[in-house]
C-alpha cells in the first residue's frame, strides 16, 4: 500500500515538473525576440495580458489594438491611453466585426468617418459611405469620394466611379481599369 502511494506521488510530482517546465518554456519563447513575437502570440491566443510583457508603450498599444481586433472586443480598447490609439482600436474592431456601429462609439468626427471608410471597403458596401457628412458648403466631401473610390476598387465596380468628384473620380476609373466616359 505504501509502495503504491509512493509511486503515485512520484508520478504526480513528475507530471507537475514536466507540465510546469512546458508552461515556463511556452511563456519564455518570446523572451529574446522582437516585440512582434509577443504581439503575434497575444493575437494568436487572443490574450491582451501578453501585451503587458512589452516594455515599449507604443508596442504595447499596438499589441492591444491587434488583440482587440482578433477578439472583436472594444473593451480591450479601454486599456489604451492616447485618444488616437483608442480610435484606431475601435476602427480595428469595427473592420474585423464588419460592424459600422462600432465606429459610432468613436468620439472624434473625422475618426468616425475614417472608420466608416475602412468598414465600407472591408464589406464592399458603398452605402456606408452615405454616413459621411458633406463639406461645410453642403457638397459631397472628399472623404466620401475616397470612401466610394475604395469600395469601387475593392468590388471592381467602375460604375460607382460616376458618383465621385474630381481627382478621386479619375483615380477610381484608373484603378478599376476603365476609361473615363
Amino acid at each position: 500500500m505504501k509502495r503504491g502511494l509512493v509511486i503515485g506521488i512520484i508520478v504526480i510530482l513528475g507530471l507537475v515538473i514536466i507540465l510546469g517546465g512546458a508552461f515556463f518554456l511556452l511563456e519564455d519563447e518570446c523572451k529574446n525576440q522582437s516585440d512582434n513575437c509577443y504581439i503575434s502570440k497575444a493575437m494568436e491566443k487572443q490574450d491582451e495580458k501578453i501585451c503587458n510583457k512589452l516594455d515599449d508603450i507604443t508596442s504595447k498599444e499596438d499589441c492591444l489594438i491587434a488583440v482587440a481586433g482578433e477578439k472583436q472586443d472594444v473593451e480591450v480598447c479601454d486599456k489604451i491611453g492616447p485618444r488616437d490609439k483608442i480610435n484606431a482600436c475601435f476602427r480595428n474592431v469595427a473592420v474585423k466585426k464588419q460592424d459600422e456601429f462600432v465606429c459610432d462609439q468613436i468620439e472624434d468626427k473625422s475618426a468616425i468617418e475614417e472608420c466608416y471608410i475602412y468598414v465600407a471597403e472591408e464589406m464592399g458596401d458603398g452605402s456606408l459611405c452615405e454616413k459621411i457628412s458633406p463639406d461645410e458648403d453642403g457638397r459631397q466631401s472628399s472623404t466620401k469620394d475616397n470612401c466610394l473610390m475604395k469600395v469601387a476598387i475593392k468590388i471592381n465596380d467602375w460604375e460607382m466611379c460616376h458618383n465621385i468628384r474630381g481627382v478621386w473620380k479619375e483615380n477610381c476609373f484608373a484603378k478599376t481599369e476603365q476609361q473615363i466616359p
